[in-house]
This record gives C-alpha cells, structure tokens and sequence, in this order.
C-alpha cells in the first residue's frame, strides 16, 4: 500500500508483546500463535512507541527523521513505508485515510483469507440494511468454500467499512485476469443501512480508487451489472447508490439473447 498524506495509522490492542535482545520486540499478533510471531530491531520498536495514538503519516516520518538526523532521509522514507505495510499486512496496526478536506473517513480493512467467515457471516446477518449484487454473480458463489477459493486465487478482494471496530459495509471486487489482462467488476455492495449515505458513498469511492491505484495496468476502470424489468426500469434505490458511488450508466442491453432479461452496464472510472 502506498503511504500518502491522507493516511493516519495507530497500533492494534491486544497484542503479545514481549522485550528481546538488542532493544528489539517479539509481537504475537492479537488471535494468532506463536508460529505468527515476528520480531523487530530497535527502530521498529521506536515507531511502534509513536504509533500509541492515531499520529498521520507524515508526522511519524518527521519523528523518525528526528531521531536519525544523519540518515539518508529517501532511504528512511522507504524503510517506513515498508515497515508499516508489513505490520498492516500481519494485522498489527490499522490505517484509516483522511480527505483533503480533514475530515476522517471510515476505517477500512482488506479482508484475509481467515475472514471467511466473518465475511459470510455479514451476508447472512443483513436483514435490515442493503445488499447490491452484480447481476453476473450467483449469490450462491458467496459460501465459505467458493470465498476461501478467490482469495488465494487473488480473483475476488473484499473491503470490510467499519464504524468504532464494528462491521458497517462490505464491498468486493472480482479481477479476472485473461493473458495479462485485467478486468474488474463489483461483486457485491453489503451496508447495514437502508441507504448509502455521503459518508458511506465517499469511503467506497476511496476504495475503489485505491484498489485501481494499487495495480500498475491500462485499465482504470470497474465495470458492474444490474438486471432491469420487462419495462426497462431497474430497483431506484439500486439505481441512485451506484450514482452515488460514481458509477455512470454506459449501456442497457434489452432482450440481447431471447431470454427475456435486460441488463443495464455501469462503470467507474477513477
């Protein structure tokens, strides 16, 4: 993940940690054994002793600069940005972004494969709240086995959206990669409201955008599918929350292969 000026970060609660030698840490992440263990040096340990608080990117940068006045200040740079995406990726800190204009955004996690469950799980408990399904998917393909499947197979990554540590969206994209090439469409929009709101529309556009940002290729754009009724009308709701989002409607195809189903194309382009 790149470090930009719009990202805070802070430490995770709850994990093992104990002294080693030569100033370094031994961290079991919180629900993991000691198989997951990792050790840091000395200067590891100084930026996880600043990272006891929300603290932006840039403010940790100038920290550790401080310290090491004399250090190559490209090189400490890179080294932290390395250090916290380790951390990011072994679960040991969390990262929330910022938007130009200050204000905090939702946290966000990408799920990992031992989230199976907790993504399932999030399905099949919206009762009250919103689920947008990508007319190409089956929702049977959303069932631990086929999930756990995607993700080692790096077709298929979820964003769970989250308010003070509690489970409030959940969004995925499905990458199909063909000689080389990559096409992305939304699997699945998931909110516990009824509604997307501002907020909830903007941190889903953050994703969107990041998940384009993170893959170096010519296409910059994710493509999603809704089915429409005999009457070339589609669910509203549906409807005005991919606007919302920043999906434009490209296309309907009326009838295309005698099946009587009509299908509206949208796309995001970022």
């Amino acid at each position: 993940m790149q470090m930009t000026k719009d990202l805070i970060v802070k430490l995770r609660d709850g994990h093992f940690i104990r002294d080693e030698k030569d100033d370094g840490e031994l961290i079991i992440p919180l629900g993991k054994g000691i198989n997951d263990a990792i050790i840091i040096d000395a200067v590891g340990k100084e930026i996880l002793n600043d990272l006891g608080s929300w603290i932006t990117y840039d403010r940790l940068n100038a920290s550790v600069m401080k310290k090491y006045p004399n250090a190559d200040k490209k090189k400490i740079t890179a080294d932290i940005s390395n250090f916290i995406n380790s951390m990011l990726a072994n679960d040991i800190v969390d990262i929330k972004s910022i938007t130009n204009e200050g204000s905090l955004l939702l946290e966000y996690e990408k799920a990992k494969e031992i989230d199976v469950n907790r993504i399932t799980s999030f399905l099949s408990n919206l009762s009250k709240g919103k689920l947008i399904l990508n007319s190409d998917i089956d929702c049977r393909w959303y069932n631990n086995l086929d999930i756990r499947k995607r993700m080692f197979n790096f077709s298929e990554e979820f964003y769970f959206i989250l308010d003070e540590g509690k489970d409030i969206g959940l969004i995925s994209i499905w990458i199909n990669k063909v000689n080389g090439y990559r096409d992305y469409k939304i699997g699945v929009v998931a909110i516990t409201n009824e509604n997307i709101d501002t907020k909830m529309a903007t941190q889903l556009k953050f994703l969107l955008n990041k998940h384009l940002q993170e893959f170096e290729c010519s296409i910059q754009n994710i493509k999603f599918s809704q089915i429409i009724d005999k009457n070339n009308l589609m669910i509203k709701d549906s409807h005005e929350d991919l606007l919302a989002i920043g999906f434009n409607k490209i296309v309907t195809f009326c009838d295309e292969y005698g099946t009587g189903i009509n299908k509206c194309i949208y796309e995001y382009v970022r």
